[in-house]
C-alpha cells in the first residue's frame, strides 16, 4: 500500500536509523515514580515529572497548506511537518500486537506495573509505566507514556527560543492513563484529535478529573501525518485511530471495554471532539450523540422518562452567566449550549426548553471505538455505552463579543500552557459540571422506586400467539417488560411469560408492542404485564385483559382465493393469491375447470416468507393454453397444497362460491 508523509525531510534516514536502534530490546527498566499534578504534566507547566505539557509534544503534521482541518492559530501553536514520527503498525503484525498490548494493558489494569513494564521492555517499546501521585486531586494515577526524543524541535511562531518545542515522539502513539480509586471507574475518556480538535484535550482532562473517571487515552499524532495515498482526505488517514484499527489506541479502547465488562460494570466510552466555528455557524456549542449511526439515543445524553436525569437537564436554564468567559460576553441560554441527536426531540425541563436535535457533527459512523463500545450492546437499552461529544472552539457568545480564537486562546505563555485554556474551560464549565452531577447521581442516589404500571391491551390473538400494545413505563432506569398468559381454568397451569430473553426490543421504554407467544389453543387467558428497572425495582403486574386463543378445530388451510390479476388484457395472466395455513408451504397447485374443454393446473409459488397463520401471497402465470378454452368463460377452481415435509402429500380445498375466476 502507498502511503504519504506530511513532510519530505532530507534527513529522514538517519532519524529512521535511530528509530530502528531504540526499537531494540535493551536492558529493562523500573517503572517511574513521579509525584506531581496530571493536569500540569498534559497540559503545562509541572516541574517534577520527566517533562511536562505533553499536548505540545505531540506528532504534527500538515497535508494540505492552507488547512484541510482547523487547528489552534498558528502564532500560538503552528503545525511543524515533521516535528515527530508517526511509526505505522503493518496489517501483517497486526493480530500480533493486538495480543501484546492487550497483555499489557490487563497487566496495567490489574496493578501489575512492573509485569507491564516487562511486557514494554522486552518488546522494545520505548515507553514507560509511570505512578503519578497528584496530592492535588487526591489520587495516584497509572501512565503509561512515551519517552520523548529531543532530536525534534518544534521552532514554533516567532524564531526565537522563547516558543520552543524541544521534544516529539517516536512512535506517536499516545498517552494512556488508569485511575485506580476512581469514582466511577466504568468510564473511560478518549481525545482521537488531539492536534485540529485542539481544545478537547483540554476539555477531556477536566472532566476525567472533575468527574473523578476510570481512564484517559489522548493519542499521541495529528490526523494529517500519515495517510494512504493520493491527496489527503481524512477518510485516507493511517494516523487517526478513529479510522485504523490498528493502532495501540483502538487497543487500549477494546481493552477497557473488556476489562469492565469482566467486573460486571456497565462501560461508556466518552469520545471527545471540538469543531471550527466558522464551518458550522449556527450550531449549539456542545454537539452530543451517542453514534451517528445509533438513532436511540438514551442516558446520558438523553432521560426518555419524567425525571430528566441526563446531562442536559442537569445543566442549569443559563449556563454561562453574562461576563462569565470573557468581558462583554452575553449570558447563554440552554438552547444555544446543546444539541442532542436524535429525533425524537425533548425538552429542558427546568425552563420548559426545547432542545434542538438539528446535529451536523454525530460523529464518523465507522469510528472504531464507537463500534467497540456498541458491540453486543442493545441500543433501546436505557443507557448508552458510548458518548460522542463536540465543542465549539469559538462559541458563537464569546465571538459575538468581538473576541477571535487567537484572542480567547492568547492569555497565557507560548507554547500554551494551563492558563491559555481557562476562559474556554469557564465557558463549558456547566456541561463538565452535569455531567459530573449526572454520574454522581447515579453514585450518590439509588433508585428505590418501581417504574409505572403499563395499560395493556389486546389487539388480536391465533391459537399460540397474541398481539399486545401498551402505553410506557416511567422511570429513568428502565431495564425492560415482562408479559404473563394464564390460561382460565381450574386448575390453572403455570403462567407463560414473555420477556427480554424472547424479545430483546422489550429492554426498551419506548417499546410499546410485541408478539406474545405460549398461548394454548382453544382457551381463555388472562394475560397482564409489568416493568422492572436495573436497580431490581418491579412495578405490579397491570390489570389483566381477557385473550380469547383460536381454536384448533379450525381448518389446516385457509385461502382468500384470487385477489388480482393483470394483465386485464393479455394472455396468460398473472394471478395472486392469499393462503395461511399452520404449516410451512412451497407451493399451491391450482386445479382449474372450465365450463367446457380439459382441466388445467398451474403451480403457485410464495411471494412472501411463510409466517404461521399469517395471510401469504403466492403468485405465478395462468395456464399457457389455447385462449379460445378460457376467454370470457366462468371458471371453478380448487387449491391443491404440497406441505413442507419428509413425506409432501396434498390438501384439496374446494373454491368459496364467492370467488369465480372470470378470464
Amino acid at each position: 500500500m502507498a502511503v504519504e508523509r506530511a513532510f519530505r525531510d532530507p534527513g529522514l534516514l538517519p532519524l529512521l536509523l535511530i528509530l530502528l536502534l531504540l526499537a531494540l530490546p535493551g536492558p529493562g527498566r523500573a517503572q517511574v515514580t513521579e509525584q506531581g499534578s496530571l493536569r500540569g504534566f498534559i497540559l503545562g507547566p509541572e516541574p517534577n515529572t520527566a517533562y511536562d505539557n505533553w499536548i505540545s509534544h505531540t506528532v504534527e503534521g500538515l497535508a494540505v497548506i492552507g488547512g484541510y482541518n482547523d487547528y489552534i492559530p498558528n502564532p500560538l501553536d503552528p503545525q511543524t511537518n515533521g516535528f515527530g514520527n508517526f511509526l505505522y503498525i503493518p496489517e501483517s503484525q497486526t493480530d500480533s500486537a493486538r495480543a501484546l498490548w492487550h497483555d499489557i494493558f490487563t497487566a496495567f489494569f490489574a496493578g501489575d506495573l512492573e509485569g507491564a513494564q516487562g511486557l514494554i521492555d522486552t518488546a522494545g517499546i520505548n515507553y514507560d509505566v509511570v505512578e503519578l501521585t497528584d496530592s492535588a486531586a487526591g489520587r495516584t494515577f497509572w501512565l503509561l507514556r512515551e519517552r520523548l526524543d529531543s532530536l525534534f524541535i518544534d521552532p514554533g511562531w516567532y524564531g526565537g527560543p522563547d516558543d520552543d518545542v524541544i521534544g516529539s515522539f517516536d512512535r506517536g502513539w499516545g498517552l494512556f492513563v488508569y485511575n485506580p480509586e476512581a469514582t466511577h471507574p466504568e468510564v473511560v475518556v478518549q481525545c482521537p484529535h488531539p492536534n485540529d480538535d485542539f481544545i478537547s484535550v483540554p476539555l477531556a482532562v477536566e472532566l476525567f478529573l472533575e468527574a473523578d473517571l476510570g481512564a484517559l487515552e489522548i493519542h499521541g499524532t495529528g490526523r494529517e501525518v500519515y495517510w494512504s495515498g493520493g491527496s489527503y482526505r481524512n477518510s485516507r488517514s493511517l494516523c487517526d485511530p478513529s479510522r485504523n484499527p490498528n493502532l495501540p489506541f483502538q487497543f487500549f479502547a477494546e481493552s477497557f471495554v473488556s476489562n469492565a465488562r469482566a467486573e460486571g460494570l456497565s462501560d461508556l466510552s466518552i469520545q471527545i471532539h471540538s469543531y471550527d466555528s466558522a464551518e458550522h455557524h449556527g450550531h449549539a456549542s456542545v454537539q452530543i450523540s451517542c453514534g451517528q449511526e445509533d438513532g436511540y439515543p438514551n442516558r446520558p445524553s438523553r432521560d426518555l422518562s419524567s425525571a430528566g436525569l441526563d446531562w442536559v437537564n442537569f445543566t442549569p436554564t443559563f449556563p454561562v452567566p453574562a461576563g462569565y468567559a470573557v468581558l462583554g460576553q452575553a449570558a447563554v441560554r440552554i438552547s444555544d449550549y446543546y444539541q442532542v441527536w436524535h429525533a425524537p426531540g425533548f425538552v429542558h425541563l427546568a425552563s420548559g426548553t426545547v432542545i434542538s436535535t438539528d446535529v451536523d457533527l454525530p460523529g464518523y459512523s465507522g469510528s472504531n471505538q464507537m463500534m467497540t463500545a456498541s458491540e453486543g450492546r442493545n441500543p433501546l437499552v436505557s443507557f448508552d455505552s458510548y458518548l460522542h461529544a463536540e465543542f465549539d472552539e469559538l462559541p458563537d457568545a464569546i465571538a459575538a463579543a468581538g473576541y477571535n480564537e487567537y484572542e480567547l486562546y492568547s492569555n497565557g505563555p507560548l507554547p500554551p500552557t494551563q492558563t491559555n485554556w481557562e476562559a474556554m474551560l469557564r465557558y463549558y464549565e456547566a456541561s463538565i459540571d452535569a455531567l459530573t452531577a449526572y454520574f454522581d447521581d447515579i453514585a450518590d442516589n439509588p433508585d428505590t422506586t418501581a417504574p409505572t404500571v403499563p395499560e395493556l391491551q389486546a389487539d388480536y390473538a391465533s391459537d399460540r400467539f397474541v398481539d399486545l400494545s401498551w402505553t410506557a413505563s416511567d422511570d429513568p432506569n428502565f431495564a425492560g417488560y415482562e408479559i404473563r398468559m394464564t390460561p382460565a381454568v381450574i386448575p390453572a397451569p403455570p403462567p407463560v411469560y414473555w420477556s427480554i430473553e424472547d424479545d430483546t426490543t422489550l429492554v426498551g421504554a419506548r417499546t410499546l408492542s410485541t408478539r406474545s407467544y405460549g398461548l394454548h389453543p382453544g382457551q381463555v387467558h388472562m394475560v397482564s404485564i409489568r416493568a422492572f428497572d436495573f436497580a431490581g425495582n418491579v412495578s405490579p403486574f397491570s390489570p389483566p385483559v381477557t385473550v380469547v386463543a383460536l381454536d384448533t378445530t379450525l381448518p389446516e388451510l385457509q385461502h382468500l382465493g384470487i385477489v388480482s390479476r393483470y394483465p386485464l388484457h393479455a394472455w396468460p395472466p398473472y394471478l395472486r393469491f392469499l393462503v395461511r395455513s399452520r404449516e410451512p408451504l412451497r407451493e399451491v397447485l391450482v386445479r382449474l375447470h372450465p365450463p367446457t374443454g380439459p382441466e388445467e393446473t398451474a403451480s403457485f409459488l410464495p411471494l412472501d416468507p411463510w409466517e404461521p397463520d399469517e395471510w401469504i401471497p403466492f403468485g405465478g402465470h395462468f395456464p399457457a393454453t389455447a385462449q379460445e378454452n378460457w376467454e370470457g368463460q366462468v371458471a371453478r377452481y380448487w387449491l391443491e397444497v404440497e406441505e413442507e415435509s419428509l413425506e409432501p402429500h396434498l390438501v384439496t380445498i374446494p373454491s368459496f362460491d364467492g370467488y369465480p375466476l372470470t378470464l
